[in-house]
């Protein structure tokens, strides 16, 4: 079975779900596993519609970065941010997010009602 669902497409639905699993990722963290990066996509999952997608949305990145250099003032360049082509959420953002939102509501509680003894 398991090989079955490894050779699953990475845009299946049972991918989808392994990928925002939180409570895999948790039980995965309790064993020491870490987690990678996703690799990069197989070559029957990069459709000629992901190419031009990627290829477009690279493009518009270097135009803002040329139009905003255009309107700068004389002798000032600006560097708008350049991001990478974005990808879906893991379970891995989620639980950074949370433990984010844990430490921000902590560190509230400490400057309300002071440090708990």
């Amino acid at each position: 079975m398991w090989h079955f669902l490894d050779g699953l497409p990475r845009n299946s639905h049972y991918w989808a779900a392994r990928s925002q699993d939180v409570e895999l990722y948790k039980a995965g963290q309790r064993r020491g596993l870490k987690a990678r990066k996703a690799p990069p996509p197989e070559p029957y999952e990069y459709s000629p519609e992901l190419e031009c997608l990627a290829a477009l949305f690279y493009q518009i990145q270097q135009l803002t970065y040329v139009v905003a250099n255009q309107n700068a003032k004389k002798g000032r360049r600006t560097k708008p941010k350049l991001v990478a082509w974005p990808v879906p959420r893991t379970a891995a953002d989620i639980v950074r997010k949370e433990e984010q939102r844990a430490a921000h509501e902590h560190l509230e509680s400490v400057i309300r009602y002071g440090d708990p003894p």
